[in-house]
């Protein structure tokens, strides 16, 4: 944690989280990183690979928060290298796994705004009925996700739409529908709304991951995702379970 205190630190902590656990795309992301990082980061990146390759699950996203708060330090040239980066090791194995959109969100909530100025989303939606297809496209995938059978499944869903009176009430999607570019689709449309209805859906989204009582890890991070797409603070909610 020490290492992410510090800017140098902070960029290569996340590098190595971002590294595959398999060989092959691992090397051509550590050649990428060889060719176009800060050499002092590559190095350094190098130097932490071992502590950080068997990291506790549950600390990665303490440790990227800590990591974050470094990151602000940076000029807007090494903040443009660095997300350049960030970007060649999410698609170095030709896909974005749940962990990586995460760190996407995490970046883009608490860095974007201290060098680039975005502008916010304008607000479009003010009925929960407008957000209908896109809060049971999220809630489905959440519901699937932590489910270990549809039945659980269904219940988690439930439990979630019943905190956004929708009428009539929608059923679940089926689990092939589900991946996280439909929930990327839906969390771009739920962000054009007011803040009220983002509350709602967090509350929900809670509530959907809590109806068994538990929560993974892997939940507990698209919680994280879900929250800094909306802008809104991540909720308190039930303590994690390590994923099976």
């Amino acid at each position: 944690a020490q290492s992410a205190r510090e800017p140098y630190g902070a960029r290569a902590i996340i590098y190595c989280l971002l590294l595959n656990k398999e060989t092959q795309p691992r090397t051509y992301q550590l050649k990428r990183l060889a060719e176009h990082a800060d050499p002092a980061v590559y190095t350094e990146t190098i130097k932490l690979m071992g502590k950080t390759e068997n990291i506790n699950p549950e600390t990665r996203l303490p440790l990227i928060d800590i990591a974050i708060g470094s990151l602000k330090q940076l000029s807007a040239g090494q903040y443009s290298a660095f997300t350049a980066n960030v970007d060649n090791l999410m698609r170095a194995d030709k896909q974005i796994d749940l962990f990586e959109y995460t760190i996407q969100k995490m970046i883009s909530r608490n860095l974007e705004p201290v060098f680039t100025n975005p502008k916010p989303a304008p607000v479009q939606y003010y009925d929960m009925q407008a957000l209908k297809a896109s809060c049971t496209d999220l809630l489905s995938c959440l519901a699937h996700w932590g489910g270990s059978n549809s039945k659980e499944a269904e219940s988690a869903f439930a439990s979630g739409i019943n905190k956004l009176n929708l009428t009539p009430q929608p059923s679940i999607l089926s689990k092939d529908k589900c991946g996280l570019q439909i929930v990327d689709e839906a969390l771009i449309k739920i962000n054009e709304s007011s803040p009220a209805l983002k509350k709602m859906v967090i509350t929900a989204a809670v509530s959907c991951i809590g109806a068994d009582g538990k929560v993974t890890i892997e939940e507990a991070e698209l919680l994280r995702a879900i929250s800094d797409s909306l802008g809104c603070p991540m909720p308190p909610f039930l303590r994690t379970n390590k994923a099976a």
